[in-house]
């Protein structure tokens, strides 16, 4: 039992907790749910890259913690570490609330830890709120759990819209979070409606400014 239980704790540091209790489990279907995706991303990550490849993991690895810890802390999931980018759900009540609250916590570490370096992280987060679909996807010998759908798409979307401004942090969310959060005090600057790729009409997109 001990010896399963370790092999259990190695393989986590390499596949979401999400994806190996999704392989454990016999039941293989997919499912659609409303959860709130958070998209966070390293814009200048380049510029690490440039001086030297340790120095680079080393940021990235300061980038990952900086964003387990706030997201683990609200009750989310990260997903996903796609390239310089962290892919986080959250789910069940709150969701909202609580993808906003760890999208500040991470501006709040990030910015301090800015203070200190060298070559300060420029990063953006994306939040959006809707359906998905939930399940292991891939080919026959290689799955993973994941998740799939607009809502993930328009996440990503708003991270990579935050990159045109000159902030070092930036937090764009769409209407359908925004919508779900009028119990929170909080500061929004709306943005002119902006076309995002993937929808024919202008979206309503807002910056997150700060939660008292």
């Amino acid at each position: 039992m001990s010896v399963a239980l370790q092999k259990y704790s190695e393989l986590t540091y390499f596949i979401s907790y999400k994806s190996l209790h999704s392989l454990l489990k016999t039941e293989q279907s997919s499912r659609r749910e409303e959860v709130t995706i958070l998209f966070c991303g390293i814009h200048n990550f380049q510029d690490y890259h440039d001086i030297n490849p340790k120095v680079a993991q080393e940021y990235l690895q300061q980038f990952i913690l900086e964003n387990h810890t706030a997201i683990n802390d609200n009750k989310g999931m990260i997903d996903k570490f796609t390239g310089v980018a962290i892919l986080a759900i959250f789910r069940g009540d709150h969701k909202e609330t609580l993808a906003l609250k760890s999208a500040v916590e991470i501006r709040h570490s990030i910015l301090n830890f800015n203070k200190n370096s060298k070559i300060p992280f420029k990063v953006g987060i994306g939040i959006a709120t809707g359906p998905i679909i939930l399940g292991q996807v891939g080919a026959n010998d290689r799955k993973d759990f994941t998740c799939i759908g607009n809502t993930v798409n328009m996440a990503a979307r708003l991270e990579t819209l935050s990159n045109k401004t000159d902030a070092h942090f930036t937090i764009y969310l769409d209407q359908s979070t925004l919508n779900s959060t009028s119990e929170l005090d909080i500061e929004i600057k709306e943005l002119t409606p902006t076309l995002i790729k993937g929808k024919k009409d202008l979206q309503k997109v807002y910056e997150l400014v700060s939660i008292s």
